[in-house]
């Protein structure tokens, strides 16, 4: 018995092709053609998840500022260290400069890191999501060393102002911690559950 060239099925002796083939008798459960593809994840084939858009321009934004605001941060600690001020700190409030210096060699390792950052983020590195998160989670214990620091700072019992300026640095790390582990929850999330972070840094 003959069969259809399209579906196989066994045809009549008069008929080229079997009736679900030439359009006159459909198959009812036919699945659509978009059905052949659900297993594929949708990142894959939609077009607007892929690429530097949404929240991920937000971190682009972060990468580029972040040498400027680290570096200037780096130019006032060593002008902290080497000015005609830092006898002066050194004898009213022992212990600082040591706080400024791990600052300083702190903000010299992540400015560092984020070169490297911005490198795998222009060439969609599959490194770039687990290399930011670490630098995250790298910047949140340099600050929490640094506050951790300022707690066992001492003053010149003879200088009057020594404790609000001790009271001013503590609230200002404080700040800077706070900032910081806000950062590491927020973007560290974002990057391992967004489906454009999986669809972009793929190279």
């Amino acid at each position: 018995m003959a069969s259809c060239p399209v579906c196989q099925r066994p045809l009549s002796e008069d008929s080229v092709r079997c009736a679900h083939c030439d359009g006159t008798n459909p198959l009812p459960d036919a699945a659509p053609p978009s059905a052949l593809h659900l297993s594929t994840p949708m990142f894959d084939s939609d077009p607007h998840v892929r690429g530097i858009g949404g929240w991920l321009v937000l971190i682009l934004l972060a990468l580029i500022a972040g040498p400027f605001t680290l570096g200037r941060a780096i130019w006032i600690d060593y002008h902290s260290l080497t000015g005609p001020n830092h006898l002066f700190i050194g004898r009213r409030l022992p212990g600082l400069p040591s706080i400024i210096g791990f600052e300083l060699f702190a903000n010299l390792f992540l400015v560092l890191g984020l070169l490297l950052l911005i490198v795998f983020f222009f060439r969609e590195d599959h490194r770039f999501p687990r290399s930011y998160q670490l630098w995250l989670g790298i910047s949140l214990a340099a600050r929490m060393a640094e506050y951790t620091l300022s707690l066992h700072l001492g003053a010149d019992a003879g200088w009057e102002g020594a404790q609000q300026v001790i009271a001013n640095l503590h609230g200002k790390l404080a700040l800077n911690l706070l900032q910081g582990l806000l950062a590491a929850v927020v973007w560290i999330s974002y990057l391992q559950v967004s489906r454009r972070v999986k669809a972009t840094f793929v190279n």
